[in-house]
Protein backbone atom coordinates (compact mmCIF):
# COMPACT_ATOMS: atom_id res chain seq x y z
CA UNK A 1 0.00 0.00 0.00
CA UNK A 2 1.29 3.05 -1.17
CA UNK A 3 2.43 5.69 1.88
CA UNK A 4 2.87 9.20 2.34
CA UNK A 5 6.44 10.54 3.64
CA UNK A 6 4.52 10.33 7.47
CA UNK A 7 4.15 6.84 6.98
CA UNK A 8 0.11 7.22 6.40
CA UNK A 9 -1.46 4.70 4.43
CA UNK A 10 -2.74 6.35 0.89
CA UNK A 11 -6.16 4.44 0.50
CA UNK A 12 -6.95 4.85 -3.03
CA UNK A 13 -11.04 3.89 -3.57
CA UNK A 14 -12.42 3.85 -7.57
CA UNK A 15 -15.83 4.85 -6.09
CA UNK A 16 -14.19 8.29 -4.56
CA UNK A 17 -11.85 8.82 -7.77
CA UNK A 18 -13.51 12.61 -8.60
CA UNK A 19 -11.85 15.94 -9.17
CA UNK A 20 -11.97 18.19 -6.51
CA UNK A 21 -12.57 14.99 -3.70
CA UNK A 22 -10.05 15.38 -0.56
CA UNK A 23 -8.92 12.36 1.55
CA UNK A 24 -8.57 12.57 5.04
CA UNK A 25 -6.74 10.14 7.22
CA UNK A 26 -6.43 9.13 10.62
CA UNK A 27 -3.59 6.76 11.76
CA UNK A 28 -1.25 5.68 14.42
CA UNK A 29 2.35 5.34 15.09
CA UNK A 30 4.72 4.84 17.85
CA UNK A 31 4.19 8.73 18.36
CA UNK A 32 0.49 8.95 18.61
CA UNK A 33 -2.60 9.24 16.34
CA UNK A 34 -1.99 11.39 12.82
CA UNK A 35 -4.52 13.54 11.30
CA UNK A 36 -3.50 14.72 7.63
CA UNK A 37 -5.41 16.21 4.99
CA UNK A 38 -4.01 14.48 1.14
CA UNK A 39 -2.45 16.98 -1.19
CA UNK A 40 -1.48 19.10 1.74
CA UNK A 41 1.22 19.99 4.69
CA UNK A 42 -1.30 19.84 7.51
CA UNK A 43 -0.06 16.74 9.45
CA UNK A 44 -1.01 16.76 13.05
CA UNK A 45 0.14 14.12 15.74
CA UNK A 46 -2.54 13.61 18.66
CA UNK A 47 -2.11 11.46 21.66
CA UNK A 48 -5.59 9.87 21.70
CA UNK A 49 -7.69 7.98 19.01
CA UNK A 50 -10.64 9.97 19.85
CA UNK A 51 -9.02 13.52 19.57
CA UNK A 52 -7.60 12.59 16.44
CA UNK A 53 -10.93 11.17 15.15
CA UNK A 54 -13.20 14.37 16.26
CA UNK A 55 -10.06 16.82 14.44
CA UNK A 56 -10.26 14.13 11.13
CA UNK A 57 -14.16 15.22 11.10
CA UNK A 58 -13.42 18.86 11.39
CA UNK A 59 -10.74 18.81 8.75
CA UNK A 60 -13.11 16.73 6.40
CA UNK A 61 -15.99 19.61 6.82
CA UNK A 62 -13.38 21.95 6.12
CA UNK A 63 -12.87 20.25 2.89
CA UNK A 64 -16.11 19.22 1.74
CA UNK A 65 -16.12 17.24 -0.12
CA UNK A 66 -14.24 14.95 1.45
CA UNK A 67 -13.80 11.02 2.27
CA UNK A 68 -12.32 10.66 5.71
CA UNK A 69 -10.66 7.19 6.38
CA UNK A 70 -9.94 6.01 10.31
CA UNK A 71 -6.77 3.38 10.24
CA UNK A 72 -7.92 1.63 13.83
CA UNK A 73 -4.96 -0.11 15.61
CA UNK A 74 -6.36 -3.47 15.02
CA UNK A 75 -6.19 -2.98 11.24
CA UNK A 76 -9.68 -2.38 10.90
CA UNK A 77 -10.59 0.81 8.07
CA UNK A 78 -13.66 2.88 8.41
CA UNK A 79 -14.22 5.62 5.74
CA UNK A 80 -17.02 8.18 6.08
CA UNK A 81 -18.13 10.35 3.52
CA UNK A 82 -18.80 13.62 4.23
CA UNK A 83 -20.38 16.35 1.75
CA UNK A 84 -22.86 18.38 1.26
CA UNK A 85 -25.47 15.38 0.63
CA UNK A 86 -25.17 12.00 0.61
CA UNK A 87 -22.54 10.09 -2.06
CA UNK A 88 -24.61 9.47 -5.21
CA UNK A 89 -24.70 5.45 -4.87
CA UNK A 90 -22.94 5.27 -1.67
CA UNK A 91 -24.83 6.63 1.26
CA UNK A 92 -23.59 8.20 3.52
CA UNK A 93 -20.48 5.91 4.71
CA UNK A 94 -18.36 4.01 2.05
Amino acid sequence: MPRTSQGLAVVMNPLTEEPGLKRVTVARDEQGWWVGLEGTQMLQCLPTLTQAIHQGRWLAHQHKPCVLTIHHADGEQEREWIGPEDHPGLGASL
